[in-house]
């Protein structure tokens, strides 16, 4: 939902890049100073691969588009996340070195 309390339409297409079995740990952590709860994931070897194909991907079309192309992350079904990545910053995608960053680094 936009600021104004507008809804936005998302769309997805493809099969997940990363599924249930691309993941070793899911939890719930929190920011020492504000308390807002994010979901850390821990990702398998091949679920750092795939998550790093699908970004690179990504990636690469907001290059030839000329701005950032988005990621979604679905759980069970329900959209919780929609992120930007920007290609000026990861012009090969996020990779586990460089998605290990706080939230918000990758848009």
């Amino acid at each position: 939902m936009r600021s104004d309390g507008a809804r936005e339409s998302v769309s997805a297409r493809g099969e997940p890049a990363v599924t249930n079995d691309g993941t070793s740990e899911a939890r719930v952590v929190r920011h020492p100073a504000t308390e807002t709860a994010s979901i850390l994931v821990s990702l398998t070897k091949q679920g750092q691969q795939s998550f790093h194909e699908l970004t690179r991907t990504v990636s690469r079309r907001g290059g030839r588009t000329g701005h950032a192309e988005h990621v979604a992350v679905a759980v069970d079904g329900v959209l919780v996340s929609v992120a930007a990545i920007d290609p000026a910053a990861f012009p090969d995608g996020l990779s586990a070195e460089s998605g290990n960053r706080s939230p918000g680094a990758i848009a």
